[in-house]
């Protein structure tokens, strides 16, 4: 939007100006102290290009399924079962703060838990300590957040306690308090800096609650509020942020978000993570520029953004937003400004009624339950046939062989074996995939005897890398060619197979060499 010409310019600022000393001709304390806030307010930024490491092409998202002549609600929200706004300090937990805003709502929706509060504090740990990049050092660079992709599978695959089990600390740790957060000499830190340490004890055997499934949506104003609409859902989104037009006097009282003009040159300072609740189609905010001024056309008319979602914040209720209509704390996004810097868009089904304390995840080298036991050493594993008998790898593949788009044959992947009698196998897969719900996985024994590995789980999650282990062959010879086959059953996406192995753990027990009898 061009800027209006200064000799036109000049009579409307005056009229706005005498116009505000009429009303309010004195600024109370109230709006002195936020005034003060808000010149001083400098929230913690992801860098950009972080959050959205994992955000496919917009073209390549799976929409909703919904007939197009379904009529949307002007207003919209999901203020009921929003758990009360949190304040993330100065660190840089704002995706792990926005996944757990959407477990507590399914909690108050789906089980009646009004007062569901989860440990934020440890779903940004165990983001952290389980992926690459986040520890024991951060070698990809000295770093402080995630991405809603890698948050939403580790509250799927372990979940998170109480926020009484671990509460959040507000404040990130120092060097002179903390080794762990010495630079090493390659620049790095340890990832215990990041997440001011690993779980207390008393986090062990805790009840961990649990998202299902996660799904990337697409990145435009109709689908999100259609999935919203449909589901009565909220959606977590990652934009880039325009500190200048947020921080304007007015955008900061309220939480307007509105569109930079196009006369400024805003470049965003950096990436912030919500979680959308609401909309309002007709809401109608008068845009501001990057020096919090009003904005005006050519002819004189005020510049508005009309239409806005309404997103659940975590900066606290005392600053940002103090004065948000829907709540304090919370924000509008104009959707102009959501189609401009929106660049992930993430939401997830609900998770079980009740869950468990989390368990060990037998084969990867981390210790899940953080009861100080690894894998085989830990009671949860300690009786698998893996972790009883010595597992001789039979075979392995690598390379690198595409896999067919749309196409039911798939690749055909051999692994031979000498194995004696079988007490169970592991079929270990990596897989680059770039929406691996298309993909089958299903493993042949050399007798012609079929197992389904995977029959298109996962959604638009990307990859696979895993292994699955049963005892489907128990008591059949292992001996011979099996075969891998992995098929994509879906067009629009494409992936290849770069590793296969096929593990046999052989019978410790003579009654397990008895062939079982015929199937």
């Amino acid at each position: 939007m061009t800027a209006l010409h200064k000799s036109a310019l000049l009579p409307v600022l005056l009229l706005v100006l005498l116009s505000a000393c009429a009303l309010n001709p004195e600024s109370t304390e109230e709006d002195a102290e936020l005034d003060a806030m808000r010149l001083s307010f400098a929230p913690p930024l992801a860098p950009l290009g972080t959050l959205n490491a994992h955000a496919s092409p917009n073209e390549e998202i799976e929409r909703i399924d919904r007939k197009e002549d379904d009529a949307l609600p002007v207003r919209f929200d999901l203020l009921a079962t929003q758990s009360p706004v949190r304040d993330q300090g100065s660190r840089g937990t704002c995706v792990a703060h926005a996944i757990v805003a959407l477990a507590e709502h399914f909690e108050r929706k789906l089980y009646r838990n009004a007062h569901a509060d989860f440990s934020e504090q440890y779903l940004y740990w165990l983001t952290h300590s389980r992926q690459d990049g986040y520890g024991p050092l951060a070698t990809d660079r000295v770093i402080e957040g995630s991405d809603a992709y890698k948050e939403l599978l580790q509250i799927r695959d372990l979940g998170v306690p109480d926020e009484a089990v671990w509460p959040y600390e507000f404040y990130s740790r120092s060097t002179p308090q903390y080794p762990e957060c010495a630079v090493d000499s390659a620049g790095h830190k340890e990832a215990a800096c990041w997440t001011n340490g690993s779980p207390p004890s008393t986090a062990y055997g805790a009840t961990m609650h649990r998202l299902g499934e996660g799904r990337q949506l697409a990145r435009n104003t109709e689908e999100l509020r259609a999935y919203i609409a449909a589901r009565g859902d909220p959606v977590a989104i990652a934009f880039d942020v325009s500190m200048p037009i947020i921080n304007a006097s007015t955008n900061f009282e309220h939480g307007y978000i509105t569109l930079p003009s196009d006369a400024d040159s805003v470049f965003p300072s950096g990436s912030h993570e919500v979680l959308v609740v609401g909309w309002d189609d007709n809401m109608r905010v008068q845009r501001v520029n990057a020096s919090g001024l009003p904005e005006f056309g050519n002819d004189g008319s005020p510049v508005y953004d009309t239409g806005f979602f309404l997103f659940k914040n975590q900066w606290g209720t005392f600053g940002w937003g103090r004065r948000n209509s829907a709540r304090p704390g919370y924000g509008w996004m104009s959707y102009r400004y959501f189609l401009r810097f929106v660049t992930d868009a993430r939401a997830a089904e609900p998770g079980p009624a009740v869950s468990g304390p989390a368990r060990e995840d037998c084969a990867n080298g981390i210790d899940d339950d953080h009861d100080a036991h690894i894998d085989c050493a830990d009671n949860d594993c300690s009786a698998l046939p893996s972790c009883v008998a010595p597992m001789p790898s039979a075979s392995t593949f690598t390379g690198s062989v595409l896999i067919p788009d749309n196409d039911a044959a798939g690749i055909d992947i051999p692994l031979v074996s000498t194995a004696g009698r079988i007490a169970s196998t592991r079929i270990g897969v990596n897989i680059t995939h770039s929406y691996s719900g298309d993909l089958q996985l299903e493993v042949v024994h050399p007798s012609g005897e079929r197992a389904m590995l995977r029959d298109r789980l996962g959604g638009n999650s990307r990859d696979i890398t895993s292994h699955f282990e049963g005892e489907a062959f128990a008591g059949m010879s292992a001996s011979g060619t099996w075969h891998l086959i992995v098929r994509d059953l879906a067009a629009g996406d494409i992936g290849t197979l770069t590793a296969a192995t096929l593990s046999v753990t052989e019978c410790a027990d003579p009654s397990c060499a008895v062939p079982p009898p015929p199937r």
